[in-house]
């Protein structure tokens, strides 16, 4: 599956609007908190293989009407 960042926060290795290969989606809930939540392991721009939060991501269909809603098609 193929996503795209759109937002990075503080993460350096992240590009907005860079579409990255997700290798691995982890799911789980936090112990603590009982929170269920989803990370999407991808190729950072440093070349290493990273779990980041689905949240960051998108997939390219999303991304594909974000920006025919922003140009009004």
């Amino acid at each position: 599956m193929k996503v795209v960042c759109i937002k990075k926060g503080l993460i350096k290795n992240l590009t907005e609007e860079k579409v990255y290969e997700v290798t691995k989606v982890r799911t789980g809930t936090h112990m603590d908190s009982q929170i269920d939540y989803k990370n999407f392991v991808v190729i950072n721009d440093a070349g290493i293989e990273r779990s980041y939060s689905a949240s960051r991501f998108i997939t390219i269909e999303q991304m594909r009407e974000v920006k025919l809603n922003k140009i009004g098609i």
